[in-house]
């Protein structure tokens, strides 16, 4: 299987944010962060305390996923989308904490998460939540390696839907053979170089070191109970190459490939 172009496409955030309007909700419509900083706390002012338990519902989207880039700590899920956050009798700001995964996967810029207040249990209330939406931007902070190839394999499983629901290894392969249809035939694992995590993404380095031949990357889809979306990164100092596909639960169990990488000394040549 070939990779195809893959265009993300998050729809509730088509209406511009009025960045002067002081009613309640987001306390700012914006905010930047280093995927090192752990916890970032996001809160919602609701003008005046809450007499009753409160519940304010929200959505997540954007370009980093869910499990993957980041963790809503401590969620309650109502949907597979759609999250609460609890606000006691007494308070009058709700607290969203995320926590930024530090992970050391090289992205070529930022990624951004998106919150989107969609109402609350309180009908007065939900007159009032006009700052609705709030766009955080994680920068990242690793380097692509100058001696040897970077592979990274991130997953999208959809807006706020975590990608554990879905799994895939990587591994790196030798004596790859393709049928008339360009499809797997059989291939030899290199052993020592695979990333099999149980939870979150995937990623292995080519090192310099490696016997020069031509290679190939192969992504297993272990298990999982959805389609997801493939993003290939491979880097070396200032060249960085992708691709992307998508695959569904038909291929649980399969593989799919990505290749040839030809190495020669620290050299690596890749479409």
């Amino acid at each position: 299987m070939k990779f195809a172009s893959y265009f993300l496409f998050f729809g509730y955030f088509l209406t511009a944010c009025d960045v002067t309007d002081n009613r309640y909700g987001f306390t700012t419509p914006a905010g930047v962060a280093n995927e090192g900083d752990g916890v970032k706390t996001i809160s919602i002012e609701l003008g005046g305390t809450v007499t009753a338990g409160t519940k304010i519902y929200y959505v997540v989207g954007g370009s980093a996923f869910l499990n993957g880039d980041y963790e809503i700590l401590s969620p309650v899920s109502l949907t597979s989308s759609t999250f609460v956050v609890q606000v006691k009798s007494g308070e009058s700001t709700a607290n969203l904490p995320i926590e930024l995964i530090d992970d050391t996967h090289v992205e070529q810029g930022r990624e951004s998460i998106y919150f989107l207040i969609t109402g609350s249990s309180d009908s007065n209330l939900n007159g009032s939540l006009k700052n609705v939406q709030y766009v955080l931007e994680v920068e990242d902070n690793d380097s692509a390696p100058t001696d040897g190839l970077q592979v990274d394999l991130s997953w999208n499983t959809g807006d706020g839907v975590s990608i554990n629901t879905a799994n895939f290894d990587l591994h790196l392969a030798r004596n790859v053979q393709l049928d008339s249809n360009n499809q797997l035939a059989d291939f030899e694992l290199v052993n020592s170089i695979s990333s099999t995590n149980s939870s979150g993404f995937e990623s292995f380095t080519l090192p310099e070191d490696l016997t020069d031949e031509v290679y190939y990357v192969i992504i297993n889809f272990v298990e999982g109970s959805t389609s997801a979306e493939l993003f290939l990164h491979l880097s070396q100092g200032s060249e960085y190459g992708t691709a992307s596909g998508r695959v569904n639960t038909s291929y649980v169990g399969k593989n799919v490939y990505y290749g040839p990488i030809t190495k020669n000394g620290n050299t690596f040549r890749f479409h």
